[in-house]
């Protein structure tokens, strides 16, 4: 469903002990960790794995998760294939509107209406 990743250095990765469970009851705990907080490199801005680990998740019973997820799951779908289409809507409009802005192309008025 994601795509468009290209980790670069150092990268850290959730990787879950019961994989039916899904990714997003995770996302949303460790997005609601503020990460940067754990941070102890000075010179050059990362996450310190051990401190990372510190952190602790209180997580519920395994019905609860998966009813989460399952519920969840269709929020992030509509999320993402939003964001696909606006990147479309995006190019769209931003492959014409050079030669609209130069006077390459012109519009005409629509019929029974004035070009504003």
């Amino acid at each position: 469903m994601y795509s468009g990743f290209f980790p670069i250095d150092t990268t850290f990765y959730v990787e879950l002990r019961d994989a039916s469970e899904g990714l997003h009851l995770s996302f949303i705990a460790l997005t609601d960790q503020y990460l940067p907080s754990v941070s102890a490199d000075s010179a050059v801005p990362g996450l310190n794995r051990n401190l990372a680990y510190v952190n602790e998740q209180l997580v519920p019973p395994r019905q609860v998760v998966v009813e989460f997820n399952d519920r969840i799951g269709a929020v992030f779908t509509r999320r993402h294939n939003l964001e696909r289409e606006s990147r479309t809507l995006d190019d769209q409009r931003d492959v014409p509107l050079p030669r609209l802005v130069s006077g390459e192309v012109r519009l005409s008025p629509l019929e029974g209406g004035d070009l504003v």
